[in-house]
């Protein structure tokens, strides 16, 4: 055997015994960023205000998009163990990212040094609002982006004059009388029970913790439940208000939106302790291009960018300093700060369903919701 014969043969050998141990890492191209987004209205929204002008100002990178984030912690588990990173950025919800940081599957992310600051200076971690990210103390490897919620929506004046304005509304059933749609699940309406039976929000999960707690949100939906519709998939509440089959419905902040400018229901909002989720970015663990996938994150999490963003869709930017740089929508012409989740006076009534509190109780609350209906 020749001296480039017993090269190749090690290389060989090499290369098996990689792929026995699955240790083998695919070769990534240096300009290539892979980006998972969730498709649809919001991964355009994405491509617009982010992809798009990141790239006019990196000539000759490639951006791939996958839509993929409803997989995102099974495919990150398999990349990460098998050390394969196809990805660079993720856009994952903050509970999930939470679990994979915690397993050590992220790369870690500084908020105030990876993060840019406010315009006027002010931190990254002072100008997300605390409520959406409130663990910047902690292990984070989480970048906030946008707040989606769920609220209400009803057919305008059908109650003259009067308009519901707070969760207690919704259990009135004398003055504001209907059906109601609600979700399907004890997520969200259990808290809205409890609210409306005149609980403070920082006592709702500890009593929600309590066989006491649990009761007396069970009582308060006593008094709607011959009334209420139930949905299971997101686009059901538009069905509902369309064909006038409830008078008020919780609905995603989105599907509202959609109601209004693309099925042309005169329909009006209640926001009172609306229901917040929080998407924003995480960074496999382990990619060969963390650098570029840093100064991406950085870029489509800065206040302009994350304002651009919501001028395409009606999800609220995660920094306080991007509300006042919010337009009108790019297709449609309408001003897009009213139905942002994030404006001040509709933070002042809002909440973020507690991660620890329903990983604790969510299988027995689900069995006890499904027994009380």
């Amino acid at each position: 055997m020749n001296k480039a014969q017993n090269k190749l043969a090690v290389a060989l050998v090499s290369v098996s015994i990689l792929a026995v141990s699955g240790c083998v890492t695919t070769e990534r191209d240096p300009n290539e960023l892979v980006v998972v987004s969730w498709g649809g209205t919001y991964g355009l929204s994405q491509q617009k205000a982010y992809v798009e002008p990141f790239k006019e100002i990196k000539p000759g990178l490639n951006i791939q998009i996958t839509q993929d984030s409803r997989n995102a912690l099974k495919s990150i588990r398999k990349q990460v163990r098998q050390k394969n990173i196809k990805w660079d950025v993720v856009d994952m919800l903050h509970n999930t990212a939470k679990i994979a940081c915690d397993e050590g599957l992220l790369e870690e992310i500084n908020i105030n040094k990876d993060i840019a600051p406010a315009p006027d200076g002010t931190p990254a971690n002072q100008d997300f609002y605390k409520i959406l990210f409130p663990d910047v103390k902690s292990k984070n490897c989480f970048a906030p982006l946008i707040s989606y919620s769920v609220h209400f929506a009803y057919p305008t004046n059908q109650w003259g004059n009067n308009q519901p304005a707070s969760i207690t509304d919704i259990f009135n059933l004398k003055k504001f009388p209907g059906k109601r749609g609600l979700e399907k699940t004890p997520y969200n309406n259990m808290e809205w029970a409890l609210l409306a039976d005149g609980v403070p929000m920082d006592q709702v999960y500890d009593l929600l913790s309590t066989g006491e707690g649990v009761e007396r949100a069970f009582n308060k939906l006593d008094t709607i439940k011959d009334n209420i519709i139930w949905w299971e998939a997101g686009v059901q509440p538009i069905q509902f208000l369309e064909g006038n089959h409830v008078a008020i419905s919780s609905i995603y902040n989105g599907r509202s939106y959609e109601a209004e400018f693309k099925h042309n229901l005169n329909i009006s909002l209640m926001w009172d302790w609306q229901a917040l989720g929080v998407d924003g970015w995480a960074i496999p663990k382990g990619t060969p291009n963390l650098q570029l996938a840093k100064e991406f994150v950085r870029y489509s999490s800065s206040t302009s960018q994350l304002a651009d963003q919501a001028s395409y869709i009606s999800y609220g930017p995660a920094r306080r300093s991007s509300l006042p740089l919010v337009g009108n929508n790019y297709d449609n012409g309408h001003n897009m700060r009213p139905y942002m989740t994030t404006s001040p006076e509709r933070m002042l009534h809002a909440f973020v369903p507690d991660p620890v509190s329903w990983e604790e109780n969510r299988d027995r609350m689900n069995r006890l919701f499904n027994w009380w209906l």
